[in-house]
């Protein structure tokens, strides 16, 4: 698009110099000439078709001198094409329109090639300058793809480590249940087993019976519980309150209310935001005071995370790794946050429900 405003302006320019002759048939054919050939140039932009429409048109100028009029619009296609050697035959096709005209003629005629030759290494510099432009765009826009990916793989993982540590913690303490505990309501089922056999009375027989259904009600439960222990599930509140135990210098206000079939990517999010919020705040902050909100409301989920620190907070960076993970979790999750720095920090999280159950 360029090209073709640089040559209407060179076109014009020549047009001009077409008023210094006699404005008859002849001089409209050069114009018609001219512009058909130089929109051919245009249209084809090939150099070799360049090539022989240039040597073409240095002909005509040699048959009739009046063509040589509209030659800057051809040294146009001339640089752009790097045709020294046409260039060179072309000129000497005209050097008697040069040699022979006017001094007011000549200086035009030089002045528009002048011209002609800096329109075009202005474009061609443009050109590349907006060329250059869109492939560092293209690269930036491929890279944003990658670490957006990069950023999405290590939530996953933080995600699995999480999980990981959970299981294992909740293996540990199904095996200490299952080998000390279990072990002894075995061994006193046992027990009691031996004493109703020894035992015959029925006073005896049926109150050791009870305690055998006791104890059988026990076994039973702690079997629920081993296996409930070593079922694949997050239990968000004890994780919440598991956490807030490692601040105990601080006075924590936990109001939850949120179902436990709450999606396991929420969880994770929630988890992971609390963490690193008590950490800020811990390490920023000079509040005595930290409030958390976890609600599930019909249609989303609701954080917030506020503490009443004043003027320390604002140490807390914005592109932050930490803050940085939080915004690419909710965003993930299709939600919103907000963090806010100015009366004490705060965090604040809503997530749809609508596009989060899919993920449970």
């Amino acid at each position: 698009m360029a090209v073709l405003q640089d040559k209407i302006i060179i076109f014009f320019m020549c047009f001009l110099s077409v008023f210094f002759w006699e404005i008859n048939s002849e001089t409209v054919i050069c114009v018609l000439i001219a512009a058909s050939i130089s929109s051919f140039c245009y249209y084809f932009n090939s150099k070799k078709v360049t090539v022989v429409l240039l040597l073409l048109y240095g002909g005509i100028c040699i048959v009739n001198p009046i063509f040589c009029i509209f030659l800057p619009l051809f040294v146009y296609d001339i640089a752009l094409f790097r045709l020294k050697i046409v260039g060179a035959i072309v000129f000497l096709f005209t050097l008697k329109y040069w040699y022979k005209n006017e001094t007011l003629i000549v200086l035009i005629g030089i002045l528009s090639v002048a011209l002609s030759w800096l329109l075009q290494v202005r474009t061609e510099k443009f050109n590349s300058l907006n060329y250059e432009y869109k492939r560092l765009r293209d690269t930036s826009q491929e890279l944003n793809l990658y670490l957006s990916k990069k950023n999405k793989m290590l939530i996953e993982n933080q995600d699995y480590e999480i999980h990981l540590a959970t299981l294992k913690e909740r293996n540990r303490i199904a095996r200490e249940i299952h080998d000390n505990v279990g072990h002894m309501l075995s061994r006193s089922l046992l027990q009691v087993g031996a004493l109703m056999t020894i035992y015959k009375e029925e006073v005896i027989s049926s109150n050791l019976l009870l305690l055998k259904e006791t104890l059988n009600d026990a076994m039973n439960s702690i079997r629920e519980s081993v296996h409930g222990l070593h079922d694949d599930s997050i239990d968000l509140y004890s994780n919440i309150s598991s956490m807030i135990q490692k601040f105990a210098e601080y006075k924590i206000n936990l109001d939850y209310d949120m179902s436990d079939d709450a999606p396991i990517n929420i969880k994770y999010c929630f988890i992971m935001v609390i963490k690193e919020g008590l950490s800020n705040v811990a390490k920023h902050s000079n509040a005595d005071r930290i409030d958390i909100i976890v609600r599930e409301h019909p249609v989303f989920y609701q954080f917030l995370l506020q503490d009443n620190g004043r003027n320390g907070n604002r140490k807390i960076s914005d592109s932050g790794i930490g803050l940085e993970n939080m915004r690419a979790r909710v965003m993930n999750l299709n939600g919103t946050i907000t963090i806010d720095k100015q009366e004490g920090f705060k965090i604040f999280i809503t997530i749809p429900k609508k596009e989060v159950k899919q993920n449970k």
